[in-house]
């Protein structure tokens, strides 16, 4: 599966180098680099280097000033959610959703999502009581809660979605903690999801090198 990030930037590279043929050459050029690509932070290499500050007002320039700020904003809040998941508290009960979110802090995990808005809630001053709302939430489960989440032997991901069960037994949707632990856990989730597709198609290809 081709990263999310880099498929949206090599989208908009083809529609340039259509519609604008002086800068055919250096798009296409681009769009290999970009296919090459296995690390945000090579990503944000190339686009820094691809940039020419000589020709602001250039149609591609101006794509690659606009992904340069994004990145840069995403690159912070991942360096200021880091320190976060360092610095808090978690009680036993969610240590899997901290392991989890240590996880997907990985290099490679922001090529295949752009999670703006769980770092954002990480990053929030209110994260602190969204953990300590999860630590306490007794093990109980409602009795017509169904888990939608597909089933994936990791025991750290089981782990969340029988705390997002836990979560769902004390539903409260007026309450905005109960609503930010909720979207926590749910963004959480999908995005471990989207990796564990990622690995596994990874490890069908190389299977086919062998067979």
């Amino acid at each position: 599966m081709k990263s999310c990030l880099i498929k949206t930037y090599i989208a908009q590279l083809n529609r340039l180098a259509d519609m604008h043929w002086c800068h055919h050459i250096q798009a296409r050029d681009l769009i290999v680099k970009l296919a090459a690509c296995t690390s945000f932070a090579s990503l944000r290499a190339i686009m820094r280097e691809n940039t020419n500050v000589n020709e602001p007002l250039c149609a591609l320039n101006r794509h690659l000033n606009a992904w340069n700020e994004d990145l840069q904003l995403l690159e912070q809040a991942y360096q200021r959610a880091s320190k976060v998941l360092q610095n808090t508290s978690f009680a036993p009960q969610c240590y899997p959703l901290k392991e989890l979110l240590e996880c997907m802090m990985a290099d490679e995990w922001f090529l295949f999502q752009a999670p703006l808005g769980l770092l954002n809630t990480i990053n929030d001053v209110g994260f602190e009581a969204i953990v300590n709302y999860l630590g306490s939430l007794p093990p109980k489960r409602h009795p017509h809660y169904k888990n939608n989440f597909p089933d994936i032997m990791d025991a750290d991901y089981q782990a969340c979605c029988q705390l997002l069960a836990y979560l769902a037994a004390d539903y409260n949707e007026t309450r905005a903690v109960w609503n930010h632990a909720n979207g926590l856990l749910q963004d959480g989730l999908q995005i471990f999801i989207v990796l564990h597709q990622q690995e596994v198609a990874a490890a069908d290809e190389v299977g086919c090198i062998f067979c």
